[in-house]
């Protein structure tokens, strides 16, 4: 498996693709609505939505 990453931003999309065990390829398209951080910096919860097509 092949992939690229780069640091998650809020309030920007992102599109990703991957190919099924059928061979298919799916895209999806990421938003980063939010997230919260603990007291200590270290990420608590993040909130996402997605359309996969």
């Amino acid at each position: 498996m092949k992939y690229k990453y780069s640091t998650v931003q809020p309030n920007h999309g992102y599109a990703a693709f991957f190919t099924t065990e059928e061979n298919e390829v799916k895209y999806l398209r990421i938003f980063i609505e939010g997230y919260t951080l603990d007291h200590s910096g270290t990420l608590e919860s993040i909130t996402i939505q997605y359309q996969l097509y």
